[in-house]
């Protein structure tokens, strides 16, 4: 029995040391000319809160206008020369943008990824259209510093070659500085967790056995 709750404890713990960690940075105000011609790269900077990166979402209101074809990506964040570097740690299959709805209202793009990364690391999830054709819609983002692990960039070059820029606002109005934005984590499992939780189960899976061979024993008479 002290082995069973040893074992239930510690699968337990492992199974609670994954849960998932969510990033959720809420919008407010508008931001428009994402497409060819204008603004091709859209995204948002982030820190990473654990060492996967489960998936991401941006939330946009889609203007009426022909479909945006695009494709979304991770990649690393230099904060001192301001771009992104490294390998493309995920690229997603190309996408088109749905139509606008009916009602005004947001409309969630959303990628589903296994990415490592490190935790409290520099990273920038964006959508772009450069080499694609399309004109798109108005991005949504706060109209104040909501988020202090990173900020709403753009670019309208390839956003791998050039410092990118963040919106400065128009008039009187404040400056837009986060993407709606929300992001998944959760720690990757490493081999002596794995191993840790295959002999909890085990551990579970024996003495529920016993206790079956137990109670099936025929009672000395």
């Amino acid at each position: 029995m002290k082995k069973s709750l040893i074992a239930l404890f510690a699968t337990a713990a492992l199974a609670q040391s994954l849960a998932a960690q969510s990033l959720i940075v809420p919008g407010g105000s508008q931001v428009g000319g994402w497409g060819v011609g204008g603004i091709q790269t859209v995204g948002q900077t982030f820190t990473a809160l654990n060492s996967r990166l489960n998936g991401f979402s941006f939330f946009l209101k889609n203007e009426v206008g022909p479909p945006v074809t695009f494709i979304a990506y991770v990649f690393q964040w230099d904060d001192v020369t301001f771009r992104a570097t490294g390998p493309a740690l995920y690229v997603s299959a190309m996408s088109v943008s749905p139509p606008p709805p009916a009602l005004p209202g947001f409309t969630p793009y959303s990628f589903l990824t296994s990415t490592a990364l490190t935790t409290g690391g520099r990273y920038v999830a964006f959508m772009s259209v450069v080499g694609f054709n399309g004109l798109f819609a108005s991005v949504e983002s706060s109209a104040t510093d909501v988020y202090s692990g990173g900020t709403f960039v753009f670019t309208s070059r390839p956003p791998m070659l050039f410092a990118w820029d963040t919106y400065s606002g128009i008039g009187n109005s404040p400056p837009p500085r986060d993407l709606r934005f929300e992001a998944s984590f959760s720690p990757v499992p490493e081999p002596a967790s794995i191993l840790l939780m295959a002999v909890g189960l085990a551990g579970i899976h024996v003495a529920t056995r016993r206790r079956r061979v137990a109670r099936r024993a025929p009672s000395p008479g």
